[in-house]
């Protein structure tokens, strides 16, 4: 092995910018600064006072520069070294950087670490959601990403999903923040391991039928994604994160749909209806979803232009327009609602869910505070913790993804 094979497998595998290098001058043969300077000295049969004097580099420079352990190099005696042996400045400082040190190479290593990491990482939101404990101990935070996605460097974050994230030129802290989530939830569904074949014809056959475990809160909800999940159709639950406004998400995981829900409503009759909205994803879109690996559903007010053919499945799956047309007039009678509600095998919060959207979309909140104020949109908290996973929450995160497995299998 070389003295630089040598120096590489002293630092790791992990150095990649030492590979780099080394794919650049080639494994063997490889002559050194130094040696390349007593070559030419002793053609021109000149001695090191007189390289010196020729270079105007004071000799102890010198010395420290041919032999790697110089802390800083200005360009100009690159140049003056270039000129001399007659090579391209390229040349010379790729044989000047075979000639570093592990110390020093190790350094240059940890700031091209830093700075993948500042460009791929929003650290303040991430330690404001608890993901890392700081935001300048750059040895703590890859050794913590890396952790958190089982990764054996922190350059495979990168790779860890093949998809391009988004149209934007320019990514932002939001695209960041989205990124990280997207592919927590795909390090989740690849520890999960569903075994089943997605089974398409098996969905089309139980979807009508799902409404009615509506009625029967948390327990009905369970029974749903285990029905989807021998279907090949793995649904687990993930808080957002700051700058991260997901209701839910659709990703393709080793060939199989999965899909994400968030707590961002905390409406026990959105979570239904977020569910029929991904499993329309999963129906008609997975073509799509080859391509893109995921499909997010936000938080925005153009959601009903944006995803309108998934919004009206969901909708017409649990309480169709000419339902919610009928029972409108007597909103505000709980008693009609609740016998309306069990007339159709739907759950009341449903009913009151799509009234008050419908109203918020006309610019009308008053009905979303007036419900949740009366407890007619119970919270989702039930349901979603029941199979809740977070890969970024160490410390309860093996048992959490044990007891799911539990549930699944």
């Amino acid at each position: 092995m070389s003295t630089f094979g040598v120096k590489l497998h002293q630092l790791g595998n992990e150095d990649k910018i030492l590979n780099e290098v080394y794919s650049i001058l080639g494994k063997d043969g490889v002559k050194s600064l130094q040696s390349l300077v007593d070559e030419k000295c002793e053609q021109l049969d000149i001695s090191q006072r007189q390289f010196s004097a020729i270079v105007g580099i004071e000799r102890k420079s010198l010395k420290r520069i041919l032999e790697g352990e110089a802390q800083k190099v200005d360009i100009v005696s690159l140049l003056k070294l270039s000129h001399f042996l007659k090579k391209s400045i390229d040349d010379v400082v790729r044989l000047y950087i075979y000639s570093l040190s592990s110390e020093v190479l190790s350094e240059i290593e940890r700031t091209k670490k830093a700075s993948f990491i500042i460009e791929n990482f929003d650290l303040v939101n991430l330690k404001k959601a608890g993901v890392i404990a700081d935001i300048s101990d750059f040895d703590i935070i890859d050794k913590e990403i890396k952790q958190i996605f089982n990764i054996e460097s922190i350059y495979d974050y990168s790779d860890k999903l093949d998809y391009a994230l988004f149209s934007r030129t320019k990514r932002t802290t939001k695209d960041k923040m989205r990124d990280f989530w997207v592919k927590s939830a795909y390090i989740n569904f690849e520890n999960i391991e569903n075994s089943n074949p997605y089974d398409r014809k098996g969905l089309i056959s139980i979807i009508s039928k799902i409404k009615p475990y509506s009625e029967l809160g948390p327990k009905g909800f369970l029974t749903v994604i285990q029905a989807l999940f021998n279907l090949g159709i793995t649904v687990i639950a993930q808080s957002n994160l700051p700058n991260v406004q997901v209701r839910g998400a659709t990703l393709i995981v080793n060939d199989k749909p999965c899909i994400v829900l968030t707590d961002l409503i905390k409406n026990y009759g959105t979570i239904w209806f977020c569910l029929m909205h991904e499993l329309y994803h999963v129906l008609y879109d997975l073509d799509k979803l080859d391509d893109t690996k995921f499909h997010l559903s936000e938080d925005q007010l153009d959601l009903h232009l944006t995803e309108e053919k998934a919004n009206q499945f969901a909708r017409e799956m649990l309480f169709g327009q000419d339902q919610l047309e009928y029972i409108k007039p007597f909103i505000n009678n709980q008693s009609v609602v609740s016998r309306y509600a069990k007339q159709n095998a739907v759950h009341t919060s449903i009913i009151y869910s799509f009234f008050a959207w419908d109203k918020l979309m006309e610019g009308d909140n008053s009905y979303l505070i007036k419900f949740k104020n009366s407890k007619l949109l119970p919270p989702s908290d039930t349901c979603l913790d029941q199979v809740k996973l977070s890969s970024w929450n160490k410390e309860e995160y093996e048992h959490k993804l044990n007891k799911i497995r539990k549930i699944f299998n």
